[in-house]
């Protein structure tokens, strides 16, 4: 008798135990569910796993690339615990990833696949949780799922779920306050019928941090906000690109500065995109907005920037192709580096009205062909505030705007050359009597060459071809 109670003593011991860890577990979704282990790349080390099918009450060793589970009805579950404290995987590009024959949903503390009697917060290893369910097309739902993590190394989350094509819903968290560099590459890039996001609040997204996230990621539509306040170089880079269905993109809230290619791309090719909050970064590096919002057809609207510094190529065809483009704020920056506005707004053939520029000084390729075929333009700032306008700061900024009718006056307040290439100028069909009759009122130097009007040195070319008759 005393043997008796002493086991039904221990059995209880072990249903709490197995209620107190929220263990790894996958459930079928669908009958006959077969889990396995499969390899990523070759030469990975095997990860040390356990497996329960009866609620943790007892334990049977897992071992990748052999063993397998079969979960006979839907609704049964399978318990995974580890003892990896080198990391479940220990690089990104090889590895194990789970795979499975019918439906499944994962849920429980990824932890315990390290740690599963002390499952910790800090993730050392990288690529731990690399391609971790990679082309899983049977998971259904990762709702359940907990990613606890505080601190955590690069390639963490890297491809965790790439081409999960039938996943509508991700992780609610990731709870890391900084993402590490590559931490969540590609992470849930082209999973199809993902309806949502996970929450996003650190202090830091590293290097190519978020790059590729939400690539693909078709059935998205409204997603709620992101919180960082430092965006690395390629941090959000092409993060929702191709996300054909997003109708709301989301704002990063309190962010203070942004990275060499930070947002380069990040709502790229998002064809129904028509609602952009401001941009709310101080200081935006090199290319940080570049081709962010390219060939978003449906976008009316431009975003306020509030930046005061803008870096190199920040906005280098940042609306590009965006043919529904209305109307923009004015670019109020100050401070801004050589090609900042490049093309900007090439071929926003809706675009009625160019936006005042209020830089200091208008340096290198600065304005170059900012307003590229804008066909529809008909107006432009009626003032230049810079108090210096580089040989080639406005080089054909406004070629192919062929209704144009008002054009702002340009000089460089510190030199009045002439055009030093006579063959850079603004070639006319019209004499120099009809030009001043217009309102384009244009500080210019009269000098024929080739049946050429030459321009001052600071607008070469920048109303090439809108005067062809």
């Amino acid at each position: 008798m005393k043997h008796f109670y002493l086991t039904l003593l221990l059995l209880g011991c072990g249903i709490m135990w197995s209620h107190a860890t929220d263990y790894f577990t996958i459930t079928a979704e669908a009958p006959s569910a077969k889990i396995s282990l499969t390899n990523v790349g070759s030469g990975a080390e095997k990860p040390s796993l356990q497996v329960s099918t009866d609620g943790g009450l007892t334990w049977s060793t897992f071992v990748a690339g052999t063993s397998t589970v079969t979960l006979a009805s839907a609704g049964d579950k399978a318990l995974f615990r580890g003892t990896n404290p080198q990391g479940f995987n220990r690089d990104y590009a090889k590895g194990y990833k789970f795979a499975a024959t019918a439906n499944i949903s994962v849920s429980g503390n990824i932890m315990t696949l390290i740690d599963g009697e002390a499952p910790s917060s800090i993730i050392a290893a990288t690529g731990c949780f690399a391609n971790l369910f990679n082309g899983c097309t049977r998971l259904v739902s990762a709702a359940g799922l907990q990613l606890p993590a505080t601190r955590m190394a690069s390639f963490i989350y890297s491809r965790m779920f790439f081409g999960c094509t039938a996943l509508p819903a991700p992780p609610p968290q990731i709870s890391a306050t900084t993402i590490a560099e590559n931490g969540c590459l590609d992470m849930f890039r082209t999973c199809r019928a993902l309806t949502t996001i996970p929450a996003i609040a650190v202090d830091t997204i590293g290097e190519s941090g978020c790059e590729n996230m939400f690539m693909g990621c078709t059935s998205l539509t409204t997603v709620q906000n992101i919180r960082a306040k430092v965006i690395g170089i390629k941090g959000c880079s092409a993060m929702f690109s191709s996300c054909t269905s997003m109708t709301t993109a989301p704002a990063v809230n309190d962010v203070v500065s942004i990275g060499e290619r930070g947002c380069f791309s990040m709502f790229a090719s998002c064809t129904a995109l028509s609602s952009v909050p401001d941009l709310e970064a101080g200081s935006v590096g090199e290319a940080a907005y570049r081709e962010m919002f390219n060939k978003c057809a449906a976008l009316t609207t431009a975003p306020q920037i509030k930046a005061t510094v803008i870096g190199k190529y920040a906005c280098y065809k940042m609306y590009s192709g965006c043919t529904s483009l209305v109307s923009s704020p004015d670019l109020t920056a100050p401070n801004v580096s050589n090609n900042a506005y490049q093309e900007m707004f090439a071929e926003c053939g809706a675009l009625t009205a160019a936006p005042a520029i209020a830089a200091k000084v208008i340096g290198i390729s600065t304005c170059n062909r900012t307003f590229y075929n804008c066909k529809k333009l008909t107006t432009a700032q009626t003032a230049f505030p810079a108090t210096a306008v580089s040989d080639s700061g406005c080089y054909s900024m406004f070629e192919g705007c062929v209704g144009l009718t008002r054009a702002l006056p340009i000089s460089d307040r510190r030199s009045n050359r002439p055009c030093r290439h006579a063959r850079d100028g603004l070639r006319l069909r019209r004499d120099v009597s009809q030009l001043l009759q217009t309102d384009i009122g244009l500080r210019y130097t009269a000098r024929r060459h080739n049946r050429q009007l030459c321009l001052s040195v600071y607008v070469r070319l920048m109303l090439r071809a809108c005067c062809r008759s």
